[in-house]
């Protein structure tokens, strides 16, 4: 059984994985990986009921596009998150999904 510290880690090689192969098209600035959430839902949850951790991870991404936006997205660089879902028993990923942020 995994704990939280064990699927974090899951969660940051997976998530490294997944940034080695969008880096050729898609620079990615690797340093400011983060870990945002780490939430296991009990058993009355309906997003697994125990059997899974679900971990948000964060990153720059660099969006190239000439001129003054570039400039702008270097003074406010835009985040991605991206939450992984990983089996508790196992260790598995089952998932990796965009993190939608409310504005609220």
């Amino acid at each position: 059984m995994l704990n939280f510290k064990d699927a974090v880690v899951v969660a940051i090689e997976e998530i490294n994985d997944f940034l080695q192969l969008q880096k050729q098209n898609n620079p990615i600035d690797d340093p400011d990986l983060l870990v945002e959430e780490i939430y296991r839902p009990d058993s009355s949850d309906s997003a697994g009921g125990g059997k899974y951790w679900l971990v948000t991870l964060s990153f720059l991404r660099n969006q190239k596009t000439g001129g003054a936006i570039d400039l702008i997205n270097k003074i406010n660089p835009s985040r991605t998150y991206k939450t992984v879902k990983i089996d508790a028993e196992s260790g598995e990923v089952r998932e990796i999904t965009d993190r939608l942020l409310s504005n609220g």
